[in-house]
């Protein structure tokens, strides 16, 4: 009689949590339901997952009755940003160092009413909104200074868009309308240039392109390809290049005038073409903090040993804190 022959495996796999399994067919070496546990190598040895150190101590915030709105790091675990709400009521923002007290800082007013914050942020850079839709505040780390320079952003957009004129792209008008006149201005149409066909007379190109052609330009036309050397090395505006271009349906493109996004008035544009309304900065400075040699949290040596907090070599300087200012609340 033939012997029956075949092989064992005899390493036992660890498939793992297996949720979904058929209770008919349940895969050797799972298991379906483990929580807090961890999986060993060998499948049979569930050991219980460890929880979260606590690696500093709960901490108070000097003062009475104000509302805790946000807590967050920033920086890593380098700085502690708190916000409150005071009986002002307004809203403000502090920052502690990251020591055995949290050590106060510096505080700054973000909002003259209470308000819920949203924070955002990068290694360098905090941004802070709030739910009232005014501007965001701006905390941006200098590493060379060691500052926190802060500031409020004023949003601006670029206006592409074009105003109803009533007319199609291509269609040119002897009647200029207020809103086809800031159509051509928020194009190219906002220069003033020498008219090659008035002896050299400056003017706006768009009254220059019409005294030319009895004609307003179109959405479509494109004022620079007028504009060129008379040969004498003076730069001049002439009509006829732009009506000869035939541009099409194509849109010419548009955008040169910025408004800050809570005052967007086109009508005070057109009396100053040429100001294009970008300003030269968006941020508007509420203060500067100074964190030389305020402590940092290290996490690989969460104690010196010798008392000096947890960054070790002798810990921060001994800020104060002003006992005048209303603000408190706990952390936990």
């Amino acid at each position: 009689m033939p012997r029956a022959s075949g092989q064992k495996d005899y390493m036992s796999m660890a498939k793992g949590l297996v949720t979904e399994a058929s209770s008919l067919a349940f895969p050797e070496g799972a298991t379906s339901n483990e929580l807090n546990f961890t999986i060993d190598r060998n499948g049979l040895i569930r050991k219980r997952r460890l929880g979260f150190d606590k690696l500093v101590e709960d901490f108070v915030i000097a003062g009475v009755e104000v509302k805790l709105e946000n807590v967050f790091y920033w920086r890593g675990p380098s700085l502690v940003g708190v916000i409150l709400t005071d009986l002002t009521p307004q809203t403000i923002l502090r920052f502690h160092a990251v020591d055995d007290d949290f050590t106060f800082i510096a505080q700054i007013v973000i909002a003259t009413t209470e308000v819920s914050t949203q924070v955002a942020q990068t290694t360098n850079l905090l941004t802070i909104t709030t739910s009232t839709g005014t501007n965001p505040v701006l905390c941006e780390y200098n590493s060379v200074s060691e500052e926190i320079e802060i500031g409020t952003i004023g949003l601006h957009i670029r206006d592409f868009e074009l105003v109803d004129d009533g007319l199609g792209v291509s269609e040119r008008i002897a009647t200029l309308s207020d809103n086809h006149k800031y159509n051509l201005y928020n194009s190219t149409w906002y220069q003033d240039k020498d008219d090659f066909n008035d002896s050299s007379a400056r003017k706006n190109v768009s009254v220059a392109y019409f005294d030319r052609t009895s004609e307003y330009p179109s959405n479509a036309d494109v004022a620079s390809i007028g504009i060129i050397d008379d040969g004498s090395g003076n730069i001049v505006f002439d009509a006829d290049y732009v009506k000869d271009a035939e541009f099409g349906s194509g849109l010419s493109a548009r955008g040169h005038f910025v408004y800050n996004i809570l005052n967007i008035d086109r009508t005070t544009r057109l009396s100053t073409p040429q100001e294009s309304g970008a300003p030269s900065s968006t941020v508007t400075s509420l203060g500067t903090i100074n964190l030389t040699g305020v402590p940092t949290y290290n996490p690989d040596a969460p104690d010196d040993g010798g008392g000096n907090g947890p960054s070790g070599g002798g810990g921060a300087p001994p800020y104060e804190e002003d006992e005048n200012v209303p603000i408190g609340g706990q952390i936990p």
